[in-house]
């Protein structure tokens, strides 16, 4: 596979005060094949899960890939936050990772290729910060070129990639060509990124049924779980814990569905 486009395949939303809690299916499709006369394919299916906890302060973001056919794959990237580092922001961004500060530059100096191992937190500017919960350590990606559209498809005078220059941050990245069997898991990866705060965060589950349960800014415990693989789980997380309450409402009967959880410490 040369290149794909990632297009939504379904998606579901339900709000609360202060927050959202978002999840949705999207397909990978094949645009350019080398063999003559044949049709775009669809390559993988990616399930999202996206909490944005009612704290001020914090996400959640869950991420399972599968191959729908036996395919390869040159290269694959859970998470894949882009960060602009453009002329918006000067060029230049500070990532701290690994106790160290690193000034990197954007646009502004002919940026390379560069991929930089981050180990499980990183910190953007002193403002924002991203950590790994499962599936692999953070990976900085330098594309070394402008990659992000301000359009659907590239403008034909964008030059070589695109419009504007983002490094990216990564879970479970691989740039090597890759073969996965129909249903093999491409990556299965949670991430939260948070605003001036180290929250406590304990991951459970398996590929099948994801938890992820969070101590927010706010002082308030949270849980989220969610159902991978088309499992229907008859059991909901346990609500007994006193002052617990169940965020959002259409959700909660439907058995495919996540469901986010507050309780008071």
């Amino acid at each position: 596979m040369l290149i794909t486009q990632v297009t939504p395949e379904w998606w579901k939303t339900e709000t609360f005060p202060g927050g959202f809690l978002t999840w949705g299916d999207c397909l990978w499709t094949s645009l350019e094949n080398p063999a003559e006369g044949t049709a775009l394919e669809l390559m993988a299916r990616t399930r999202l899960v996206f909490a944005v906890l009612p704290d001020d302060a914090t996400v959640v973001i869950l991420q399972q890939a599968r191959a729908l056919k036996p395919t390869y794959l040159n290269e694959t990237s859970g998470l894949f936050l882009n960060i602009p580092n453009d002329l918006f922001n000067g060029g230049k961004r500070t990532y701290r990772f690994e106790g160290i500060d690193h000034k990197i530059s954007g646009s502004s100096e002919g940026p390379i290729r560069q991929n930089l191992k981050c180990g499980e937190q990183l910190t953007i500017d002193g403002r924002v910060g991203v950590r790994s919960v499962y599936g692999g350590e953070l990976e900085l990606i330098r594309p070394g070129k402008r990659l992000v559209n301000l359009s659907h498809f590239p403008s034909q005078f964008s030059g070589e990639g695109g419009n504007l220059y983002a490094d990216a941050v990564c879970i479970s990245h691989k740039h090597e060509q890759t073969f996965y069997e129909r249903g093999e898991l491409i990556f299965d990866i949670a991430a939260i990124m948070s605003i001036d705060s180290e929250l406590p965060v304990i991951a459970g589950g398996s590929e099948a049924t994801r938890e992820i349960r969070i101590e927010g800014a706010d002082d308030h415990h949270y849980l989220l779980s969610a159902k991978f693989l088309g499992e229907k789980t008859a059991e909901r997380p346990p609500s007994q814990t006193e002052g617990a309450e169940i965020l959002g409402s259409k959700h909660t009967t439907d058995p495919e569905s996540p469901i986010l959880i507050r309780w008071n410490k």
